[in-house]
């Protein structure tokens, strides 16, 4: 974590209270939602571009205390059932989903050309991660941004992020499975003042803003 930056923040819920104020103006409103309603100091907290709820649908962006002493914040994107028994007809994915032109722009190199710009500029003074998560396959992809190039996890080699959607669509009976697709920015929780420390301002500006377009 050498060059790793930092804020002073007691947990998740304060740092996405303070996020969400430099977020919120009188162009955009955004909801502050818990993950865990009835554990919402450790939960991690959603800002999220509408007040409906459940928010499945939408693109939002995440704040997260990690067991590690760090705190992610980043964006998350969910694809929804294509496929679904009765019960769970209320998780079935439609075209009004974030999820079918953010799969695109990952496809077609948007995001990692955002992310490349970002690490250009913030180099190690955050982790740039991608996880794809499918939850109930117990599947997942985890890609760290390092030295410029996106290193799978699990191979410890580097990869073109642009196969990802393809990756998802190859899995066996996809359109039955729910699938999380996480970016995160991880930086360190100081617990006094340092000369390393990342400003609300600058995780707004420089790690969240950039992907805004999909936050809807």
């Amino acid at each position: 974590m050498g060059d790793m930056k930092g804020i002073m923040c007691e947990n998740a819920k304060e740092l996405a209270q303070r996020l969400h104020k430099d977020l919120d103006t009188k162009d955009r409103r955004y909801t502050l939602r818990p993950y865990n309603r009835f554990n919402v100091k450790k939960s991690m907290w959603w800002i999220v571009p509408s007040t409906v709820y459940p928010a499945y649908e939408f693109g939002k962006y995440l704040i997260d205390e990690n067991k590690d002493g760090t705190f992610s914040v980043g964006v998350h994107i969910e694809k929804g059932l294509e496929k679904s028994l009765e019960y769970k007809r209320h998780l079935m994915m439609n075209e009004t989903w974030v999820w079918h032109e953010f799969i695109e722009s990952v496809k077609n190199g948007e995001i990692e050309k955002i992310l490349l710009n970002i690490y250009e500029k913030m180099k190690d003074a955050v982790q740039i991660e991608i996880i794809v998560h499918i939850p109930k396959a117990n599947e997942q992809l985890n890609y760290k941004l390092k030295v410029g190039q996106f290193i799978n996890q699990d191979k410890n080699q580097a990869e073109d992020i642009k196969g990802i959607p393809d990756w998802i669509n190859d899995f066996p009976q996809i359109e039955w499975f729910w699938v999380d697709f996480y970016i995160k920015f991880t930086f360190k929780k100081l617990n006094e003042p340092s000369k390393n420390e990342i400003t609300e301002y600058e995780i707004v500006k420089y790690l969240l803003e950039p992907l805004e377009k999909w936050i809807k």
